[in-house]
């Protein structure tokens, strides 16, 4: 099938490596106006996996190239008692034999990575770029025309636009809605940081190999406008060092994932609500993979029963928030931090295990009897384990005693 993505940003580039990988031809139409945000991003173990399936480079080589660095897992500071503690994401102790396979995750710079894959995609998959905005899009007989050009299939990953407004709707909890993005010297090799502060939290993304981490300090301007205070971050006075950059979003998720026969979103076009723990870039992947499904069977049942699932998984995603936030900060006397708490708890026990109580008896359950009803969408029971204990500050052997 001839697929046309929109886009060629980090969301195009892993829906790019899905649907090669699935034996599609792709063609990427990019706005040649548009920059890449100076951002650092990271990933979960999936995505490594699909570029290592793909392009034959591991993790290891990207880092060598000074593509990527290694990622372990997340180490939270200051949630729940506020004790640190580590979510690890599925590296047990034997790491370098993680590291061979390939199972692992990854932190990036978005202009490095997108420039290294958009010209490894062009050219060893003989991907088409067309650097042109696209201004017209029409079903024709057959397929669908953009700027002339005809495709089977269309996957826009641009990014939304208020023309498109009735087609979102905004998520059901509200966290963060702004960032400062800075780098710093100081870096803590293999973990993201998650960090909370008075105004929301703060992440880190360790490039050892330059000596410094790509940083974000997240915020909700509706309780605080922590730009007219520059005591929180420190900004690097490396000669490379990337300016610190304020940026804003409006929170939102589109009601389709198949907008129609021959269109489907992802990425931010899709949706997006904030940056914790990698879940939306996972789900980017993810949703990649629930497009290739869609066209293997393009019936109208096919169709809605894709769209529903999609929607699952946003509901899923954002029970994935409210558990995080659910469980506070140690932050006294932060707004921000006393609305969100509150709305996270009151989404929490709306559902059967948001009673942090009864949820340690589900994980006791589950472990014992190998099971995975305390589970949350891509957050296996282990998961659920080591997030709970982590912020309660319970012992993980205390928490599976409880069941007994």
């Amino acid at each position: 099938m001839k697929i046309a993505i929109v886009g060629k940003g980090t969301s195009a580039i892993i829906t790019a490596l899905v649907a090669i990988k699935e034996g599609h031809a792709i063609e990427i139409f990019h706005d040649p106006d548009q920059k890449h945000l100076q951002v650092g991003e990271s990933t979960t173990v999936p995505i490594g996996q699909l570029i290592f399936d793909v392009t034959g480079l591991s993790i290891f080589e990207l880092e060598q190239l000074g593509i990527v660095s290694t990622k372990f897992g997340v180490k939270m500071m200051g949630w729940g008692t506020g004790n640190t503690f580590i979510h690890n994401i599925g590296i047990p102790s034997e790491k370098e034999h993680y590291i061979e396979a390939n199972k692992i995750a990854f932190h990036f710079h978005t202009q490095k990575f997108n420039d290294f894959f958009n010209e490894l995609l062009e050219r060893k998959f003989d991907v088409k770029y067309h650097a042109e905005k696209v201004t017209k899009s029409e079903e024709v007989e057959g397929g669908i025309e953009l700027n002339g050009k005809l495709f089977d299939f269309t996957i826009w990953c641009s990014g939304w636009t208020e023309e498109e407004s009735w087609l979102y709707k905004e998520p059901f909890i509200s966290t963060v809605d702004s960032a400062i993005l800075y780098q710093k010297d100081h870096v803590e090799p293999n973990y993201t940081i998650h960090r909370t502060t008075k105004d929301g939290w703060q992440f880190e993304l360790p490039f050892p190999q330059e000596g410094s981490s790509r940083c974000g300090y997240l915020y909700n301007s509706k309780y605080s406008d922590p730009t007219k205070d520059k005591i929180f971050y420190y900004q690097s006075e490396r000669e490379d060092a990337a300016p610190h950059t304020h940026i804003n979003w409006q929170p939102r998720l589109s009601r389709k994932l198949i907008v129609d026969q021959r269109t489907a979103y992802n990425g931010n076009r899709l949706m997006f609500i904030e940056p914790i723990e990698a879940l939306s870039l996972h789900y980017y992947w993810f949703f990649a993979l629930y497009i290739m499904k869609y066209l293997k069977d393009p019936t109208f049942e096919t169709y809605m029963n894709t769209n529903i699932n999609y929607m699952h998984e946003m509901y899923l995603y954002q029970i994935m928030l409210a558990f995080h936030y659910s469980y506070g900060a140690t932050q006294k006397g932060s707004q921000y931090w006393e609305v969100t708490t509150a709305q996270a708890q009151s989404i929490m026990n709306s559902r059967e295990h948001g009673d942090h109580d009864f949820l340690e008896a589900c994980i006791a359950n589950d472990m014992l009897h190998g099971t995975n009803f305390s589970g949350i969408g891509l957050y296996r029971t282990k998961d659920m384990l080591q997030l709970h204990s982590g912020f309660t500050g319970k012992a993980e052997e205390e928490i599976l005693n409880t069941f007994n």
